[in-house]
């Protein structure tokens, strides 16, 4: 996985934001795009990962394993001990597919106009697995859920959702298809502006949720030993 870091010389708690990008976008642009100035702006000063999780992954189902593989497991040799994802679009749906299968590596995750998956039919994923692997699409499609949602409902049953949160614009696309998150979600880790899918509404969104103290845990997150 390609990777982009940003390092923050106050950072002395080796805590690291991962940052997960758009299935079109690149991970140079959350910095582009403002993410890390607007997080230095609100005194976080963490280290910042940002991750092109090819879409591949997805597609072979392995994304889970390769993130904890590519990343996880070498920020922990450097000496990172607590993490935080925050993922874009179907970086939201990696990012959340990740954290459901390894609760225990992770801080927790925030979710910005996140990709939920869709009926088999109309999902665009899988007509990529189509033509991409359609030798294996069976087996594949085995493997991938299309959505997080029987995931979410069982974690909740056994652990809190309090450190997932969810943040979109209202005209958004995909925003129609959030009613299961506002279900099992605390309803104050929601929070919703008026925007579309794009980083104009996405920089908005980080910016308003460092302020609200929404994501506090990244500023106080205690060190954890998965």
């Amino acid at each position: 996985m390609k990777m982009t870091w940003d390092h923050s010389k106050e950072n002395d708690t080796r805590q690291l934001v991962i940052l997960l990008p758009g299935i079109w976008d690149k991970p140079a642009e959350f910095k582009t795009h403002g993410f890390i100035e607007i997080a230095r702006k609100n005194d976080i000063e963490h280290d910042f990962l940002s991750v092109d999780a090819n879409i591949a992954y997805l597609v072979r189902g392995n994304f889970s394993q390769r993130f904890m593989e590519d990343v996880i497991i070498p920020a922990r040799k450097k000496g990172y001990q607590s993490f935080w994802l925050i993922g874009i679009s179907l970086g939201g749906y990696n990012a959340l597919s990740y954290y459901l299968d390894q609760p225990e590596t992770i801080e927790g995750v925030v979710l910005l106009s996140p990709y939920v998956g869709v009926n088999k039919e109309e999902d665009f994923l899988h007509q990529i697995r189509q033509f991409i692997d359609s030798e294996n699409l069976s087996s594949v499609s085995e493997r991938v859920p299309y959505t997080n949602w029987e995931r979410l409902a069982a974690f909740k049953k056994r652990s809190s959702l309090k450190n997932i949160y969810l943040a979109y614009g209202r005209q958004d696309g995909f925003a129609s298809r959030y009613s299961e998150f506002e279900r099992l979600l605390p309803s104050e880790n929601i929070h919703a502006i008026d925007g579309n899918h794009d980083w104009r509404t996405w920089s908005r969104l980080w910016e308003e949720l460092l302020q609200m103290g929404m994501i506090k845990p990244l500023q106080s997150a205690t060190t954890q030993t998965p």
